[in-house]
């Protein structure tokens, strides 16, 4: 109840100082406009023509404001540029129009009250500042003043999100390198390698370089908060290496992936957590022999991606306690693109647990990487 009172009062404040600005731009005018012939001073009746003429913009500014922004948000071949600008046209003649006639009213009601006479020719200077031309130039400031503030808003909230993809992004490096850096992890990876240096000294020399390649990858600059899906793939090949030498027979791995989306664009290190996820909780818990399936596949417009294994599969029911990598996961893929995507856990079609991803098809990304004059601008 409080919150919304002092919602309402906050609004109440806000309409009081919209009126207050257009009161001061209005007595701006008036004194800031030459007396007539014979006219000592600025009248009344001056600052009342002014109040009349600019209350009137104060009273269609906000239905200037919702068609200009309605006509920026439309999409589709009509909504062209050169669409836009007519439907811009159109609204111009519409609002310039009203604005004529009751300017034209209300100047008109001022000189009968005036006594029917130009007086001290303010009413009648005024009264020339009502016909159309005065009135489109007032609603063309009005529209680029608008749209001035629209791109501003729209720069800013473009760098604010870069700037929480930055972050996401060296938080999606710090929780690979955890991951592989994790005790359990380089345990039992040194483990495997001195298992095989008496045995298989070729393997064991290359899981350690495989293991260097690995970190040197997690810890590699690289300010893209999109990759393609192949080289996305490259960086995973690394992991499931060290994973194939470790588990021998017991991993399978299955790439199945359609042409045109080796080059659709994810994010950056976003299957690595999640393939990991499956090797901990599914592969690693079983004695036999398990699988794990990467698919990608293009529908329409969107792309999908799922990482499934045939392990114990969900233990428990939703809602699901997540750890780091996926809660991290799910936080990047809102950062990027919003409500448009898709991140879900279900059972597998292999027995196991499946996560799949659907995020709009893109070969462009979304956020160039940064250069140094991007500041100059």
């Amino acid at each position: 109840m409080d919150a919304h009172i002092i919602h309402d009062r906050t609004r109440g404040w806000g309409w009081i100082l919209y009126l207050c600005a257009w009161v001061l731009i209005a007595l701006l005018f008036a004194f800031g406009r030459s007396p007539g012939p014979g006219a000592s001073s600025v009248t009344g009746w001056v600052v009342t023509a002014e109040l009349c003429r600019w209350l009137l913009w104060a009273a269609l500014a906000p239905g200037i404001l919702r068609s200009t922004r309605w006509i920026a948000r439309r999409r589709g071949a009509f909504f062209s540029p050169v669409g836009k600008t007519l439907l811009h046209g159109l609204a111009a003649l519409a609002f310039t129009l009203a604005a004529t006639g009751v300017l034209t009213l209300a100047f008109t009601g001022l000189r009968a009250a005036q006594g029917g006479s130009a007086g001290d020719g303010s009413i009648e200077a005024a009264f020339h500042q009502a016909p159309l031309f005065y009135n489109l130039l007032t609603y063309l400031v009005l529209v680029t003043a608008i749209l001035a503030a629209r791109s501003f808003d729209r720069s800013r909230g473009r760098a604010l999100r870069t700037t929480a993809l930055e972050a996401q992004l060296a938080q999606a490096r710090l929780q690979a390198l955890k991951a592989q850096l994790h005790p359990h992890f380089l345990f039992n990876t040194l483990n495997a390698i001195s298992a095989l240096m008496h045995r298989d000294v070729e393997s064991a020399d290359r899981m350690i370089a495989l293991l260097s390649d690995l970190l040197r990858v997690s810890l590699d600059k690289d300010d893209r908060h999109q990759v393609s899906l192949r080289e996305e793939l490259e960086i995973l090949e690394r992991y499931l290496a060290i994973e194939r030498i470790r588990f021998r027979d017991r991993l399978r791995i299955e790439i199945d992936v359609e042409r045109p989306c080796y080059d659709a664009l994810v994010p950056r290190l976003i299957l690595q957590p999640l393939v990991e996820n499956s090797v901990i909780h599914g592969i690693a818990l079983q004695s036999t022999a398990g699988l794990i399936a990467i698919r990608a596949r293009r529908k329409g417009n969107r792309l999908a991606v799922s990482v499934a294994d045939d392990g114990p599969g969900l233990l428990e029911e939703p809602p699901l306690r997540e750890g780091v990598g996926l809660s991290n996961t799910r936080a990047r893929l809102a950062e990027l693109y919003g409500s448009d995507h898709r991140l879900a856990l279900e059972r597998a079609a292999v027995g196991g647990l499946e996560v799949n991803i659907e995020v709009p098809f893109e070969q462009q990304p979304r956020f160039p990487r940064r250069t140094d004059d991007l500041s100059d601008t």
